[in-house]
């Protein structure tokens, strides 16, 4: 990757609901007989403001905005981003103590053709990293 980078893309962020294990068994026990669906506990939809403010303080705040339900990387800052893949993993850890869930794909590109690298993040993991690949018309790779 290039000396310079830029960091695009967005992850979006949901609340994973909690609503079983904070009722008592006796009320979970009278809803379920009577067919009663109990509400989530919280109408939070994604990171509450105190993980907010965390990861506002992390030294990936250089590369994203956060809000309450994603993770934008699309405003186009450019830096160096040898630590990008430690950053991002921490800010999914961060996320995931939270009790909240990041899908989403991000992309750095470097200064030459062809230095790219995508980042495809399901449940707060990276589950992959594709580098590009230059391809002829043909079909075949560049070497």
């Amino acid at each position: 990757m290039g000396y310079i980078s830029d960091i695009s893309g967005k992850l979006d962020v949901s609340y994973n609901e909690q609503t079983v294990k904070e009722y008592s068994e006796d009320l979970l026990a009278l809803a379920s007989s009577q067919g009663i669906k109990l509400p989530p506990l919280t109408n939070r939809t994604g990171l509450s403001k105190q993980t907010i403010e965390i990861l506002k303080n992390h030294d990936a705040s250089y590369w994203f905005q956060f809000d309450e339900n994603y993770v934008d990387a699309s405003y186009g800052e450019s830096g160096k981003a040898y630590e990008f893949e430690r950053e991002l993993k921490e800010v999914l850890e961060i996320i995931e103590e939270d009790n909240c869930t990041a899908n989403g794909i991000l992309v750095r590109s470097g200064e030459e053709q062809g230095d790219m690298e995508r980042f495809i993040v399901e449940n707060n993991k990276i589950v992959r990293t594709e580098s590009a690949r230059l391809l002829w018309p043909d079909g075949t790779e560049a070497v």
